[in-house]
Parts: structure tokens; sequence; C-alpha cells
């Protein structure tokens, strides 16, 4: 993990040791979180829009595996703790899960459904900051931004969204409800936007 995120971020990740259970390394294999829920599914109408949703872009300075964290700038992983899949693919998966929901709307799963829409989309933030010290519920913040081509013309629309979500303490647990608590938000807001585009 680049030289072990260096002694600035080593730091964040001693401070949070008592939360987090402890450091890196020691050969123990890191614990696993998802952010996602399995909702219960629904049957699309006959006449439900068709909609193809594209891998997610994702920032190029955060690893796509690990739980991020910010302090006084700087940014580290939590110690022993990942995502269980790379975040675009896990958000990507949860906004279709939300998308299906609607009865109205039909998730694009092989090339012989032809989308009448594509959707993409750019997390440009997916962060927890430490904005209130270390041993405090740290905000975590994600931004998104949606782009969704439509009909033959290919019309574009295109919104950004933003959720912050406050943990209730300084623990994987809490971090990691935050941030299923901040994916369900802009998952929920984009399929509504979308609903109405």
């Amino acid at each position: 993990m680049k030289s072990l995120l260096k002694i600035s971020s080593a730091l964040l990740l001693v401070s949070l040791s008592g939360c987090v259970g402890g450091l890196l390394g020691g050969g123990k294999p890191a614990d696993l979180y998802s952010f996602r829920s399995e909702p219960p599914q629904r049957q699309p109408d006959a006449d439900a829009r068709v909609v193809a949703v594209r891998q997610l872009s994702f920032p190029n300075n955060l690893r796509p595996d690990s739980i991020e964290t910010n302090a006084n700038s700087r940014v580290a992983a939590l110690a022993k703790a990942r995502w269980s899949q790379p975040v675009p693919e896990m958000f990507r998966l949860a906004l279709i899960d939300q998308l299906e929901q609607s009865s109205r709307t039909r998730v694009a799963r092989s090339d012989f459904q032809k989308p009448a829409d594509i959707m993409s989309a750019e997390i440009s933030q997916f962060t927890a900051t430490f904005d209130q010290g270390l041993k405090a519920p740290p905000l975590i913040t994600i931004v998104v931004r949606a782009e969704v081509a439509s009909g033959a013309a290919r019309d574009v629309a295109v919104r950004s969204f933003e959720s912050r979500t406050r943990a209730t303490d300084a623990t994987v647990t809490s971090i990691v409800a935050a941030y299923r608590a901040g994916v369900s938000n802009i998952t929920q807001e984009i399929t509504v936007w979308y609903r109405n585009i």
C-alpha cells in the first residue's frame, strides 16, 4: 500500500487503531464490508423504460477497495478493513438495485436488451472526513455526477448529487453504516431524477 501510507497517514491509522482493530499488517486478513443492501425485486411493466447503467468512474487518487478517510487533508485507509468489491462496481450495483425498485424501469443486463437510455456516472468524492478530531464521528461525503443519454437523438441530461452523513461514532461499523446511508440517499435521488427526465 505505497510504503504503508507515509508517516502522516500512519499516524491516522494509529489513532484509529482502538476503533478499527489495529494497524495494517500482522498477517491477518482484512474484514470485508459492503454498502449494498439487497432490496426485494419488482417485476417491471411490459412498457417499462429500459436503461443501461455503465461502469462508474472513480478518483485515481483513491484505492477502489479501501475505506478511505481524510484527516487534516491527508488521505489514509482504515486499518484491516476494506470493501468487499471495488467501490465503482458496488455503487453501480446499488444504483441498479434502486432503479429496479420501480416497475416503470428495466435495467438492461445483456446486449439483447436494447436500452432506450444510457446512464453513466462519475464518483468524485467518497471519503470519511475526521473534521472534528480523530476520536469524533467522521462525516461521510459522497459526490456523484450522473448523466443520461436518452432517445434516438441521445439528448443528454446531467445532474450532480451530494450526500453528507455523520457517523454515530468512530468505529468501522458506524462508518460503514454512514456510507450505506449516503449511498442509499444518492441512488434514491438519482432514481427519482431519472424517472422525471
